[in-house]
C-alpha cells in the first residue's frame, strides 16, 4: 500500500466521537489471510491477533482497524499509526503490485492442504460419472495406491471418499475406516472409493469399465488437471505424477486405475525413493 494509500484509508475510516473509557473492549485487529488460489474445498486460513506488533509476516495482508461503531471510536492519531505499521507489514508480507512482487502462496511449505472428503459423496458419484449403489458391487473388483507428497511427507488421502457415512447402512470401525454394507436404504456407495487412509481406491463395480483418477479427484472435490492438483499449479511449484516409481508424462485426470496400480503425485520437493510398489495384503 502507498504513503497516499494509506492516508487516504486514514482519512475514510476517522471516527470524530471521543473515546468511552471503559467501554471499548474490542482491540484493534490485523487480519493476514492466506493468498490461497480458488480451489472448491480448499481451507483458507485467517489469523488474528490483539495488536498490530505481534503480527509476524504472512503471504497477504489486509490492514482493517477493528472497532465498535457504537462506543469505542479510534483517533485520527491512533489510526495513522495503526494504518502505518499495517502498510509496513503488507510490505513485508509480498502482494501482488509490482514494488513488491508476487508471493507464492501456494508453496508446499506452508504445509499440507486440507482436502477432507467432502460430505456429499452421493452427488458428487453422479457428477463423476458413475451411479451409486445400495451395496458394494463385485463383479469387477480392483485395487489401486495413491500417494500424495507435500515436499517429501506423505498428505493423507481421506477415508469415505465416495461412500455416505452418514448413512445407517455403513458401518463405522474403530480404525476410522467405514464400510460393512450388506444393504442401504438408499445408494449410499459409489463404484470408486476409499474404505480407510490407506490410499487403496477401491473400483467395486457391476461393470468391466477401467475408472480414472479424473473420477476420483472429482469425488474427492479436488482440482486435479495437466497443470494444477488442488491449489498446487506448475506455474507457482513443482508437480509430478509417477506410476510404478516411472514418471508419467500425460494428463493425471486420464490415468485408469488398472488392478495393483502404485500411482504417486508429488508436490515440491520429492520423497526418497518414489513409491514403486504398495502393499495390498489388507485390500
Amino acid at each position: 500500500m502507498s504513503g497516499a494509500a494509506v492516508m487516504a484509508a486514514a482519512n475514510a475510516h476517522v471516527i470524530d466521537a471521543p473515546e468511552v473509557a471503559g467501554i471499548c473492549s474490542q482491540p484493534t485487529e490485523t487480519f493476514c489471510e492466506s493468498r490461497q488460489p480458488r480451489a472448491g474445498h480448499t481451507a483458507w486460513s485467517k489469523a488474528a491477533t490483539p495488536s498490530v506488533s505481534s503480527v509476524s509476516a504472512a503471504p497477504r495482508c489486509g490492514i482493517p482497524g477493528a472497532y465498535d461503531r457504537g462506543t469505542c471510536g479510534l483517533r485520527r492519531g491512533a489510526l495513522l499509526a495503526i494504518l502505518a505499521v499495517g502498510a509496513i507489514t503488507v510490505a513485508a508480507c509480498g502482494g501482488d503490485d509490482a514494488e513488491s512482487g508476487t508471493v507464492d502462496a501456494a508453496r508446499p511449505t506452508n504445509g499440507f492442504p486440507e482436502w477432507p472428503a467432502p460430505d456429499d459423496p452421493i452427488e458428487r458419484t453422479t457428477e463423476a460419472g458413475l451411479t451409486p449403489e445400495v451395496r458394494e458391487q463385485l463383479q469387477t473388483h480392483r485395487h489401486s495406491h495413491l500417494d500424495v507428497f507435500v515436499d517429501g511427507e506423505a498428505a493423507p488421502v481421506p477415508a469415505g471418499i465416495g461412500i455416505d457415512i452418514t448413512d445407517p447402512g455403513v458401518r463405522h470401525f474403530p480404525d476410522g475406516s467405514y464400510g460393512g454394507i450388506e444393504e442401504c436404504t438408499d445408494p449410499c456407495i459409489s463404484p470408486l472409493h476409499t474404505h480407510d487412509e490407506t490410499g487403496i481406491i477401491h473400483t467395486e463395480a457391476a461393470g468391466d469399465t477401467l475408472l480414472t483418477l479424473r473420477q476420483f479427484f472429482t469425488e474427492w472435490g479436488v482440482k486435479l488437471d495437466d497443470e494444477c492438483v488442488g491449489e498446487f499449479c506448475e506455474s507457482e511449484t513443482d508437480v509430478a505424477v509417477y506410476i510404478g516409481g516411472d514418471e508419467y508424462e500425460g494428463d493425471p485426470a486420464d490415468i485408469e486405475l488398472d488392478d495393483r496400480s502404485v500411482i504417486a503425485i508429488v508436490i515440491g520437493t520429492p520423497p526418497e525413493p518414489i513409491p514403486a510398489s504398495a502393499d495390498f495384503s489388507q485390500a
